[in-house]
């Protein structure tokens, strides 16, 4: 049975990251008109992201309590360092299926052809480690991402898979609206995601029941 505190509403940090990390993939999907290969390369970055936060709360676990504000930047700061770290080494892990969809040179023009394009990757990464550092100052939201960070490590790998896939099947070609369809699905995932963790949660116990 879900605990009443597993229900009660997001913090406002949470909300606000949310909504940051909406706004960029709407504005390129809806403003811009990006390519699903454009798509793809932010949904990456966006997933590496979403590591970096899973890694940053777990290393928060194994560092010293602070006891004062200051302490409590250093500490935050320096989670997020190293889960910047860890990501960066998982990341190219992540972005293998890429090389299926296209050359390495091909979305390495797309960053470096496009400085929009680049400056809103960029401006993505930037606001979330930002946005980051909020969410994580509470305590108690750190401490409950702490025990849930195996299952926002599984929904991020399973989302971008799921993602990929549709991006590069025939289905990403069939109307314009495919690709506008797309990112409102990953968006929406990652609405319920932070929303709805207890039912997030609960089912991936249920497909993949935690070690006793």
């Amino acid at each position: 049975m879900t605990s009443p505190r597993a229900r009660e509403a997001p913090p406002l940090p949470v909300l606000a990251m949310t909504l940051a990390r909406a706004a960029v993939p709407l504005w390129g999907v809806f403003v811009q008109d990006w390519s699903a290969s454009r798509q793809l390369l932010m949904y990456w970055i966006d997933t590496g992201m979403s590591l970096v936060g899973a890694f940053s709360v777990v290393l928060l676990r194994f560092l010293p309590r602070p006891d004062s504000a200051s302490e409590l930047v250093n500490t935050v700061g320096g989670a997020l360092l190293g889960g910047l770290f860890l990501a960066a080494v998982t990341m190219p892990v992540l972005g293998l299926p890429l090389l299926f969809h296209a050359p390495l040179a091909t979305f390495a023009r797309l960053a470096v052809s496009d400085p929009a394009f680049s400056k809103a990757l960029i401006t993505h990464a930037g606001v979330l480690c930002v946005m980051m550092i909020w969410v994580y100052a509470d305590r108690d939201v750190c401490a409950r991402e702490a025990s849930q960070a195996r299952d926002r490590f599984v929904f991020a790998f399973v989302r971008w898979i799921a993602t990929y896939l549709v991006l590069v099947s025939p289905l990403a070609t069939v109307s314009g609206w495919s690709l506008r369809i797309a990112v409102l699905a990953y968006i929406a995932l990652g609405v319920w995601q932070e929303l709805a963790p207890h039912r997030l949660h609960a089912w991936i116990d249920r497909v993949m029941p935690p070690a006793r």
